[in-house]
Order: C-alpha cells, then sequence, then structure tokens
C-alpha cells in the first residue's frame, strides 16, 4: 500500500463515500489555489469559525460546515500535497501550516 493510500485509508476508512480519483483532482486544485494565495488559511470567518480554505473544502466535498473532522483531515491533505509541489517539508516550512481545530 502507498504512503498516499495510507493517507486516504486513515481519513476515510474502508466505506467512504468518496471517489479517490475525483479527491486527489480537488487536492491538486486547492492545493495550487492555496500556493497561488487565491485561498488562504488565516482570518476565519466570524458567521462560521472555518478559515476560506475551510469553506472552499467543505464546499467542494459537499461537507456540512459543522464537519470540522473531516474538513480538518482534507485539510491536511491539501497541506501535505503543497509540501510536495514545494519540494517537501523541512522543519523551518513546517511552522507555517496552522493546524488548528
Amino acid at each position: 500500500m502507498s504512503i498516499e493510500d495510507e493517507i486516504y485509508q486513515d481519513c476515510f476508512g474502508d466505506d467512504d463515500d468518496f471517489d479517490k480519483e475525483l479527491d486527489q483532482e480537488v487536492i491538486e486544485d486547492l492545493a495550487m489555489d492555496y500556493i497561488w494565495g487565491e485561498v488562504t488559511d488565516d482570518n476565519p470567518s466570524t458567521a462560521n469559525g472555518l478559515s476560506g480554505l475551510e469553506q472552499v473544502i467543505a464546499y467542494a466535498f459537499d461537507l456540512a460546515q459543522d464537519d470540522k473532522k473531516t474538513i480538518r483531515k482534507l485539510k491536511y491533505r491539501v497541506y501535505a500535497r503543497v509540501s510536495e509541489l514545494n519540494g517537501g517539508c523541512d522543519m523551518s516550512s513546517a511552522d507555517s501550516f496552522s493546524l488548528q481545530d
């Protein structure tokens, strides 16, 4: 099993309702949007407490905004892809990601 498959398994389990290939395309698009600064993970909304990135994830995956656990797991996947696209992760860049509840 690949690392990507292990991460996917950890996030969604065996009986997930997500299409893995489509999900990866959405994660890729969100990672690129994050890199380009088109979506950010700062300044949570006063209305629902979600950042722009979290709101886009909820919309893209048709999740309820209070499904914070799934949104957070998908956000980790976006961050992992951002790291891959930026050439990997080192300890100095790891601090730039806000993985708060």
